[in-house]
Order: structure tokens, then C-alpha cells, then sequence
């Protein structure tokens, strides 16, 4: 066990020069930071609200209109311009095509753009040690890397808000046009990524700065007012070009705005069902692994604040992060990911807390809970030299045949993980002999927390083995998520083969976007749904009215089965208690049964254990009604997707049935 004998930080310089040292130590940071941002980037498919986003790029340079957003042709303004223009941008760079790794780098740009932003504030306010603390405890964050590696725009949204911060902070004591109008700019852009919290949390925290530091009259002046309309100008420029140019484009951006951030807020139609104290829960999951670290930091500042012996800058940062989480638990529509704009904010509570607890029983507190972690992290390492054995003895069990035979990257996979666990292991030991032996760091590249434990590079080199390594290859692998290559494979293989006519492809149901982008069909898709659509349903279909019931899905039945053509939905919607008997039994045949000759969605590892569980449920002779077994696999099985293709007359008749 590490020796955790107090260190100073001046002491972990001792053994290079000043300034190379700290060139060394954000260059350690840094260079973790892009590993755990960009290795494997675009390896995983596409999934959950992902397909938006590329789905919206790729007809944006399909069709040249890059001021009203579609989804297979159908008007989609759900988010604003700039987030779609980011991925189509970086696209035409690459070629003009939209694929993964172009649409989640914007999203890998802007999570380093906010660790940027997070180590100003925290060296500007506090010192370098807890800025340096703050970097490596926000790379090792599991939100960090989750949402900075997503094809959507809540780490763009996060990084331009905690960018503005940092701007104003930087300027808050000068008073020209350009640093206004910068600061007003970064919070347009950020709107403009999202939504109107990149305006409402700068310009609270600036507020916040302004009252603390008694600066409102040093910041009312003419130059304030002129950034700021310079500002809303920027906002408003891409609303105001949309609106001109609209024609018979049925959605506005306006009206996004309205709906998105101040109706969804008062009134909401959807993520409408947590709690006001949702967020109590939520944050400790974004802060995974420092979620028991913040509550000490947090504590420690209230304790400072009664007993009167916190800083300007402590109280401003204290005031701050309450009014974010209040802020967000005060709409009515919650989810995780709202409250993401707080993580930066929090990973300065404890940078900075970290750098200067040394006493008391806070400190002893956090002392523990570090000695367990750094207990842990000798734990993972020998768990991920096991892992390749693990998977091999359990290859046979879980998976097909077809897959129990590595491919490339599996067998990369199996000679680097051992190498880097082993790797892990190693300069722990090192670590812990040398630090016994001299009372200082091994390498000297990280600053020495004072409570003694050198646990943030370790904690950072198992998330880049677990995050970068495993959980890319899980996302890409169709044995753990098959949309890619089910698209893929109707696409090339089903439509083609039976010369299915563009024109007679059809989408029944709501939110098959990465559908749309994997099929990428030369003419939009028709959309059918068991009811009527309206502005609740908030499918990719919700800016239109354009969507056929089941009267018109019957006649277009017709028509495939006359001309060939394919129908494409979930499992839940062809239940639809709306749709004639006649109509679902051509795509299910039971409860948890598909009609013949159906396509559909490859079962996942996840699929066939439901699947197999509910199998020996009904052998045992468990009631289907209360079997647990049974609503397990109906829940699962009610998302698969599931494709009729009818034969063109001049095709080949047979359909193979997919599995």
C-alpha cells in the first residue's frame, strides 16, 4: 500500500526544472484527454437520439438547404441550426460524407474546449495545483467522456456555456465593446447549439459576479449594451435567414425556441415523469467516479461559508452551482443530460477543494474514500488482464457460432488488453516501491493531491482501457447492437435483390432516424402510424401533418403487394389495437411471436438470454400473465424492428427470413 505521507507540490518539481515540469504535466493531460476523446471515435453505430443529428447533416448536403433541417423529407427544427452545420461541416472536410466519426467530432472538440475552460476558472480563481486537479478529475469523468463522444449537442451546449464563463472571467474587471460582444457571441453560438440555457447561465453566473464583487455599476454601461445586441443579432441571423427563405417549409425555428425552452419548462408534453428531486440522483451519476467527493466539497464550502472564512471567488462558485441545479430542478421537463452544464462547475468544486484540504474531519473523510479507490484500481487492472481469458472461456456459451471466430479488432483487443493491464500493474508497483522509498512521485507528471493519493492518473489510464477500448467495441459489435448492420443489410441485400421500387418504401411508427440515415434511400420513405400524429407524440414526424393512419396504410399494403415495396416498424407499433387483425398478423403473430417471412432485427446477447429465460418459464409451466420471465422478454422484444418486403413482380420471390 501507497505511502500517504503528505507531499507539497513544489516538491513534486524538485526533479526537473520549473517550467519544463509544467509543460510536461499538461501535456500528460492533454495527450490523455484526446486518447480518451478520439481513439475509436467513429466505431460505434449510431444509437438512441444519435440518428437525429446525422440523419439531418446528410440530406442538409444531399439537397443544399442548410437553413431548414428534414428527416426523410419531413421538416425536423426540434434543435438549432448550428449543431446540425458543425457535423455537416467537419463532413465536407472529409469528403461530403456524413458517417460516425464525423458527426461525434464536433462533440469531441467542444469536451476539450471545456476542459480548457474548466482549468482557466480554476487557475484564474484559485491556483494552478487546482487547476491541474480539476483537468484530470473532468478526463476522468464519466459523463466527460460519455457525452463528449456522442453525435449530439449537449457537450457542444456544455462547453460553449463554460466557455463564456471563463471569457467573462477573464474580463471582468475591463470594459471594452469587443470583450462584450465576445462574451454575448459564445452564448449565441451555444444557443444555437441547443438551446437558450448557453444565454441563461453565463449571464446568471456573470450576475452572480457582478452582485458578489459589487460590479453592476462598472458593467452598466454603453459598451455593455452594444455586446449585447451585437449578440442577439448573431442569435437571431440563422432564425431570420430560415424565415425568409421557408417557402412551404412547414416548421420555424421561432417557434422552436418558444416551444423548446420556455413551453417545455411550464408546460411539458414529454420528460414530464421525474420528480423535482430527480436531480439529487442524477448529478452523483454524472459524476461518476468523484460522485462521493463533490458531497465533501460541497460540505466543506457550506462549512466555510458559516463560519464566514470563504473567499469572494468560493462564495461566487458556491452561488453559482446552486442556481444551476435549482435552474434546471425548477423546469418541469427533467432528464439526465439537461443538467449536464453543471459537471464543469462541480469538477472545479473539487479540483479546488482538493488542492487545499489538509485538515479536520472533511479531510479525513476524503482520505478514506481515496485509500478505497486506490485500493480498487490494482483491482481493475488485474480484472482487465483477465478479461480476454474470461471472454474466451465464455465465447462458447453466449455467443453464435458466427461470432465465436475473432475479427481484427478482437484479436487487437485480445493482445492489447493484457499489455496495457499489465502496464497499469506495473507502474503501480513502481509507484508505491518508489514513493516508500523517497516520499516523492515517481515521474513527477501529476500534481500530488494533499491528501496524499496519487489515484488520478491510475483512475484515468482504466477509464482509457475501459472506454476506449471495451465499450467502443461493444457498441460496434452486431452480436451486442445490430442497427447498423441490419440497415446495411436490408439495404444492399433485401432491397436490391428484390428490386424493392423507391418509391414504395414506407416507415410505420415514430423515431426511426438512424433508419433514415443508415437506408439513406434516394427518395423519402412514406410514414404511416397506428393513430393520428400530433404535436405530442414528439416523433422525427412531429413538425408535420403529413403521416397516414391505418386507413391509408391498408391502401398502400395494396399497393406493394401489387409493385413490390417494403414496410419498415417496431414490434409495438404493429400491436397497435388500432390496426385491423388482418393488417398486424403480416408482421406479428402472437404476443411475442413474428409472422413468417418477416424480417427482423438480429437478437442481441441481451435478446436471446430474455428470450431463452422466457422459454424455460413457459416449459416450467409459468403463467404468461405473471411470469417475470415473460414481461422481461415482451419488453425487450416490443423495440425490435421488423420489415416486410414484398417482391417486386420481376424478383426473385423468396425472401430469407434474418435472424
Amino acid at each position: 500500500m501507497a505511502d500517504f505521507t503528505l507531499l507539497r507540490f513544489q516538491d513534486c518539481s524538485s526533479a526537473l526544472p520549473g517550467q519544463i515540469k509544467k509543460n510536461k504535466e499538461y501535456l500528460f493531460l492533454w495527450g490523455t484527454a484526446i486518447l480518451l476523446l478520439f481513439l475509436r471515435l467513429g466505431t460505434g453505430a449510431v444509437s438512441g437520439s444519435e440518428g437525429r443529428w446525422l440523419a439531418v447533416a446528410n440530406e442538409m448536403l444531399r439537397s443544399g438547404d442548410w437553413l431548414h433541417p428534414t428527416i426523410n423529407g419531413v421538416p425536423y427544427f426540434d434543435k438549432p441550426l448550428i449543431s446540425y452545420w458543425l457535423i455537416a461541416i467537419v463532413s465536407l472536410l472529409q469528403g461530403g460524407e456524413v458517417n460516425e466519426f464525423s458527426a461525434r467530432l464536433p462533440s469531441a472538440l467542444a469536451a476539450l474546449l471545456a476542459l480548457g475552460s474548466v482549468m482557466n476558472i480554476a487557475k484564474r480563481l484559485f491556483s494552478e495545483r487546482a487547476a491541474l486537479i480539476a483537468g484530470w478529475l473532468s478526463v476522468s469523468t464519466y459523463s466527460f467522456v460519455f457525452w463528449g463522444r456522442l453525435a449530439e449537442a449537449d457537450m457542444e451546449n456544455t462547453a460553449f456555456i463554460i466557455a463564456a464563463v471563463a471569457w467573462y472571467l477573464r474580463c471582468r474587471e475591463k470594459k471594452s465593446y469587443f470583450q462584450y460582444t465576445l462574451f454575448w457571441t459564445i452564448c449565441a453560438v451555444g444557443a444555437q447549439t441547443k438551446g437558450l440555457a448557453a444565454f441563461v447561465i453565463p449571464a446568471a453566473a456573470a450576475a452572480a459576479d457582478m452582485i458578489i464583487n459589487k460590479r453592476i455599476r462598472f458593467h452598466l454601461n454603453l459598451r455593455a449594451v452594444g455586446g449585447f445586441l451585437t449578440g442577439m443579432v448573431i442569435y437571431i441571423i440563422p432564425f431570420l435567414l430560415e424565415t425568409l427563405s421557408r417557402g412551404e417549409y412547414g416548421a420555424s425555428g421561432i417557434v422552436l425556441v418558444f416551444r423548446e425552452n420556455i413551453l417545455r419548462a411550464v408546460n411539458p408534453w414529454d420528460h414530464k415523469n421525474e420528480p423535482f428531486w430527480c436531480y439529487f440522483v442524477f448529478l452523483p451519476r454524472l459524476l461518476i467516479p468523484w460522485s462521493l467527493i463533490f458531497p465533501l466539497a460541497f460540505a466543506d464550502a457550506c462549512r466555510k461559508l458559516i463560519r464566514k472564512e470563504a473567499s469572494k471567488d468560493e462564495i461566487w462558485l458556491f452561488v453559482v452551482t446552486v442556481l444551476i441545479f435549482l435552474l434546471f430542478s425548477a423546469s418541469r421537463s427533467r432528464r439526465v443530460y439537461y443538467i449536464l452544464p453543471i459537471v464543469p462547475f462541480c469538477m472545479i468544486f473539487c479540483g479546488h477543494f482538493l488542492s487545499e484540504c489538509c485538515s479536520g474531519p472533511i479531510f479525513r473523510i476524503t482520505k478514506i474514500l481515496l485509500r478505497i479507490v486506490d485500493l480498487l484500481l490494482p483491482a481493475a487492472g488485474i480484472f482487465l488482464l483477465s478479461v480476454p481469458i474470461l471472454f474466451s472461456l465464455t465465447a462458447s456459451k453466449f455467443l453464435p457460432h458466427t461470432m465465436r471466430t475473432p475479427d481484427a479488432f478482437l484479436g487487437l483487443f485480445y493482445f492489447l488488453t493484457p499489455f496495457l493491464g499489465a502496464v497499469l500493474l506495473v507502474y503501480r508497483f513502481i509507484m508505491i516501491r518508489r514513493e516508500r522509498a523517497t516520499g516523492k512521485p515517481v515521474f513527477g507528471l501529476i500534481p500530488e493531491i494533499s491528501c496524499g493519493d496519487r489515484l488520478i492518473p491510475l483512475a484515468t489510464a482504466a477509464i482509457i482501457i475501459l472506454f476506449s477500448m471495451i465499450f467502443p467495441y461493444v457498441s460496434g459489435n452486431p452480436v451486442f447492437r445490430s442497427g447498423r448492420g441490419f440497415y446495411r443489410s436490408l439495404k444492399t441485400t433485401f432491397f436490391e435483390k428484390n428490386r424493392i421500387p423507391e418509391e414504395n418504401v414506407a416507415f410505420f411508427g415514430t423515431d426511426l432516424s438512424y433508419g433514415v440515415f443508415y437506408l439513406d434511400l434516394p427518395k423519402n420513405a412514406a410514414l404511416y402510424g397506428p393513430a393520428k400524429q400530433d404535436r405530442h407524440t414528439r416523433s422525427f414526424t412531429d413538425d408535420t401533418s403529413e403521416i397516414g393512419g391505418p386507413k391509408e396504410f391498408a391502401e398502400f399494403l395494396k399497393k406493394i403487394d401489387a409493385e413490390g415495396g417494403a414496410v419498415i416498424g417496431r414490434f409495438d407499433a404493429f400491436e397497435s389495437t388500432r390496426l385491423p387483425d388482418h393488417i398486424r398478423q403480416r408482421f406479428i403473430s402472437g404476443p411475442w411471436d413474428f409472422a413468417p417471412g418477416v424480417i427482423r432485427e438480429p437478437e442481441t446477447l441481451t435478446d436471446r438470454k430474455a428470450r431463452e429465460e422466457m422459454e424455460e418459464a413457459l416449459a416450467r409451466g409459468e403463467d404468461p400473465e405473471k411470469s417475470k420471465a415473460v414481461k422481461k422478454y415482451r419488453k425487450v422484444i416490443r423495440k425490435k424492428m421488423l420489415v416486410l418486403v414484398v417482391p417486386a413482380p420481376d424478383a426473385v420471390p423468396d425472401v430469407p427470413e434474418a435472424r
